[in-house]
């Protein structure tokens, strides 16, 4: 499985570098400096999960169809960032990874409902310099979509990512 992480940024670097330590096939599309030093030296994080440098993927923009999207761009570039990535979302499950709650009605205007995964984030990190990101604090990733048969292949998928709703998940262990 591959995963792709739309919105590599504080959160969306986070989750990528974590799910790349643990073993999945990530890469992030994120903007052009960020790209090009963690391309040079790896993503390097700090911070409460320890400092630890991964080798991730980086693009500046999605060029593929992955298996798994990750929406974690900011609530007001949910519209864009869907629109500029439309032909490689079509079709593939978006787990939307805001802190707000409009997200999945935005992804909907372009997107079908059904290939859209609701999330809360309850995760503090920051992304100040390229390449580089400090974790105040990981609690967990909650899949919330109360509408979603816990069956269906759609979250399936998702959660065969390294059990990814489970914070312990992304931290590198088993849930």
């Amino acid at each position: 499985m591959h995963i792709a992480i739309v919105g590599s940024g504080a959160i969306g670097s986070t989750f990528g570098a974590l799910l790349a330590r643990s073993g999945q096939g990530v890469t992030l599309v994120g903007r052009p400096e960020h790209v090009a030093v963690i391309r040079r030296d790896g993503l390097r994080v700090d911070g409460a999960l320890g400092d630890f440098t991964v080798p991730v993927a980086a693009a500046e923009a999605l060029t593929f169809r992955p298996d798994l999207a990750l929406l974690a761009v900011k609530t007001q570039d949910v519209a864009a960032a869907v629109q500029d990535n439309l032909a490689f979302l079509t079709g593939v499950p978006v787990l939307t990874c805001q802190n707000g709650v409009r997200s999945d009605d935005i992804v909907a205007e372009r997107l079908p409902r059904e290939t859209i995964v609701s999330a809360v984030v309850s995760t503090n990190a920051t992304y100040v310099p390229p390449g580089w990101v400090t974790v105040a604090y990981l609690d967990m990733l909650i899949v919330c979509d109360a509408g979603l048969d816990h069956s269906s292949p759609k979250l399936k998928r998702v959660t065969s990512c390294g059990n990814l709703v489970h914070a312990s998940a992304l931290r590198g262990r088993t849930a």
